[in-house]
């Protein structure tokens, strides 16, 4: 068994784990490439904050085939 697409592998009901879920449905459940939130903002700024200066834009992807994509694209 594994984890599929958008999905995560935790194990069942350890409760560290049930724990940080709980605190983190309260914040935000599901963020998704589809559609921008508040959230995914103050994350890209964070991350381009942490990088050098002439790093100043963050692509959110919902697989590694599209970041792959996009970093070959941008390569080009």
């Amino acid at each position: 068994m594994f984890a599929g697409i958008a999905t995560s592998g935790l194990g069942h009901c350890h409760p560290r784990i049930n724990a940080k879920l709980h605190e983190q449905v309260d914040k935000l459940i599901h963020c998704s490439t589809i559609y921008l939130s508040d959230q995914m903002g103050l994350y890209a700024t964070e991350l381009t904050d942490k990088m050098p200066d002439n790093i100043d834009s963050v692509l959110f992807s919902s697989s590694g085939s599209e970041a792959n994509s996009m970093a070959t694209q941008l390569a080009r």
